[in-house]
């Protein structure tokens, strides 16, 4: 019973410090629910097969927060440059009509 425990202890801590990665990067990136779930992969996959899948879990979660990060960009500047694009074609004056005199 000890060694069983034991084993389990050694598990989440493995996956614990092995997913604080995903965590500490979703973080500065703005991306904390995938940083969270990052977390919780590595701690799984450290208490199925320890480092062997804990180390995997957390380069492809960190991946996969920094391509998150990329795309939300790249949206950011598409929407930019929308409302520029917008606002170049609404700017054209009226003309003025004529022969008109005011009161």
């Amino acid at each position: 019973m000890d060694f069983n425990l034991w084993v389990l202890l050694r598990g989440l801590a493995v996956g614990a410090l092995f997913g604080a990665l995903p965590v500490i990067v979703g973080a500065t990136r703005n991306q904390r629910r995938l940083g969270r779930w990052g977390f919780l992969a590595c701690v799984a996959g450290s208490l199925v097969l320890g480092l062997f899948l804990a180390i995997p879990t957390a380069i492809v979660s960190v991946w996969l927060i920094l391509r998150a990060d990329r795309r939300a960009a790249a949206a950011r500047q598409s929407a930019a440059q929308n409302r520029r694009r917008y606002a170049d074609v609404q700017t054209y004056p009226l003309p003025l009509a004529r022969g008109r005199r005011s009161a």
